[in-house]
């Protein structure tokens, strides 16, 4: 479970967002070949404009169940299963909104360890309805991941990569049966990271890079023509970790992220670097561990009439146990 909160502020708005997250994961070998496991989780994002007054929080609660079957040495199978109940909503002035409803996702997952490396790979379809405010929202979708990890046994170095591709498809009703909108959203991502461990030190280096396009069906409406939009982003991050006595750890990163939300129109991006700082510690051979960390951070916001930096601060605090 962990709690996190950000704060900005610059010379014209101040506000904050808080995230409290809880995770429940419960798995058991019935003998080599058959396993099972179950999850609980609590997710929640409230946002509050401190100049405004405005509001908006997401919240999210689910439930997942998986197996495990291991016909050969080395290599598992098995289904996975998902049920979730999200709610959105927001408040501004006098008027508010809000929109919740079930949603479901079920797929196969495998993986495949040979000596030298670790393979695995997901394929999940999912359904949400959502219902409120005299409208009906639904959206269907899949997604699909591959990742990798191998290290070298002769050096301390780790080797990890990832990449996935995602489809959903948006649909939102009034209560008349009129459509208010309907998109398509399709997108993929690369991720890479190596790492070393030299001694009591940990370095670890990590980028990605990822693509989503937008359909809109229906700007233009009535006539109906499609319009579509590019979101692009990129990720770099540097991490370092030190052993102290007693058991703790001291952690400390950079990262760096870019985004621009449509690659067709020009100085419509945005930029990020932080900079965190944290201190963790693993008691009873490693049963459990927390870890509390300050980020410190600023965006620079860039289009054709705006050229401005908001500096954001937070604060994270995450506590795991295994049993």
């Amino acid at each position: 479970m962990g709690y996190s909160r950000i704060n900005r502020e610059d010379h014209r708005i101040k506000d904050h967002v808080g995230t409290p997250r809880a995770v429940l994961i419960y798995g058991m070998d019935l003998n080599p070949k058959f396993g099972y496991g179950m999850s609980g989780e609590f997710w929640s994002a409230a946002y509050a404009n401190d100049s405004t007054k405005e509001s908006a929080s997401l919240t999210t609660w689910g439930l997942g169940l998986g197996g495990r079957y291991t016909p050969v040495p080395k290599l598992s199978i098995g289904p996975l299963f998902n049920f979730y109940y999200p709610g959105v909503g927001a408040k501004s002035g006098s008027s508010s909104w809000h929109y919740s409803g079930p949603g479901y996702s079920g797929g196969l997952a495998a993986v495949v360890a040979p000596s030298w490396a670790t393979f695995g790979g997901k394929l999940l379809m999912s359904s949400v309805k959502l219902k409120g405010h005299g409208e009906v929202g639904r959206m269907s979708g899949y997604e699909g991941v591959f990742r990798a990890l191998t290290s070298l046994p002769r050096l301390p170095m780790d080797f990890g990569a990832e990449a996935g591709y995602s489809s959903s498809h948006p649909v939102g009703e009034d209560t008349s049966g009129n459509r208010q909108y309907d998109n398509d959203f399709k997108g993929w991502h690369a991720e890479g990271g190596v790492g070393l461990r030299i001694s009591r030190f940990f370095l670890g280096l990590e980028g990605g890079t990822r693509e989503q396009t937008q359909t809109d069906h229906l700007v233009g409406w009535p006539v109906h023509r499609d319009t579509t939009f590019v979101e692009s982003g990129q990720t770099a991050k540097f991490g370092a970790e030190v052993s102290l006595p007693l058991s703790l750890f001291l952690r400390g990163g950079y990262v760096w992220s870019s985004l621009d939300p449509d690659t067709k129109v020009s100085l419509n991006g945005e930029t990020r670097s932080k900079i965190t700082l944290g201190i963790g510690t693993k008691l009873l051979g490693g049963r459990y561990a927390g870890d509390i960390a300050y980020q410190r951070g600023s965006s620079a916001f860039e289009d054709k009439v705006l050229n401005q930096r908001v500096a954001d601060n937070a604060v994270m605090l995450v506590v795991k146990g295994v049993y």
